[in-house]
């Protein structure tokens, strides 16, 4: 399976990619925003918590030191902020919404920025577990399960760590890993293993997907 081919199938679900090593995940976003399937759409970035955008700004000008060809795609995402002040913008944000307000200020929010968008749309979620640092993880999941079904159906990619992976598979329909494979630490390169792990989809059961090597994807 290749990337493109990936996307087809996660079209219009809920995926969620945990990851113990944020490395990996980044490499492979850098392949999905590349890929002709993605290109060809929309790209928003919703970003949880100041300090989540903050990193998500040194994550992009690293890629862009790094990869330049990158750039102009990094700076065409669109981004929805969710925090205490807009701040400095590695791109001009398409909206804002207080945290301070509280949750559902924030979800109601993010809900009609959400059903605002092109259908077609690919959407990545930052930092969404940072959630859990401010408001009780109850409330959040009850917001979230209220904004879910008030939306329109669009591509929905939300990042996060292994350690949540028990609740992410009670609310999303597909559920794909990235490790860091036993042999890391014996390999001068970074090697990392992309997995299905949970699936709703007869079409895309668990399954090995990819292995990241280096900044290199490989199907399997």
């Amino acid at each position: 399976m290749n990337i493109s081919q990936f996307i087809r199938l996660i079209n219009g679900k809920r995926t969620v990619i945990l990851t113990d090593d944020d490395y990996g995940v980044i490499t492979l976003i850098c392949h999905c925003i590349k890929d002709e399937e993605v290109l060809r759409r929309p790209i928003y970035n919703v970003i949880f918590t100041d300090n989540m955008h903050r990193r998500f700004i040194l994550i992009a000008n690293s890629i862009i030191k790094e990869k330049p060809y990158l750039e102009e795609i990094l700076r065409s995402i669109r981004i929805i902020k969710i925090g205490r002040s807009k701040g400095e913008f590695f791109t001009e944000p398409i909206g804002f919404i207080d945290i301070t307000r509280g949750l559902n200020y924030i979800f109601n929010s993010l809900k009609d920025y959400l059903n605002s968008i092109e259908e077609e749309s690919i959407v990545l979620f930052w930092g969404f577990q940072n959630l859990a640092y401010i408001f009780s993880e109850k409330g959040i999941w009850k917001n979230f399960m209220n904004m879910s079904a008030d939306i329109k159906p669009l591509t929905e990619i939300y990042i996060g760590y292994i350690r949540d992976i028990e609740d992410y598979k009670r609310f999303f329909d597909i559920v794909v890993t990235i490790r860091r494979i036993e042999e890391f630490l014996l390999k001068p390169e970074r090697v990392y293993d992309v997995y299905v792990e949970y699936s709703i989809l007869r079409e895309l059961p668990p399954m090995p997907l990819f292995r990241i090597v280096e900044d290199q994807l490989q199907e399997i």
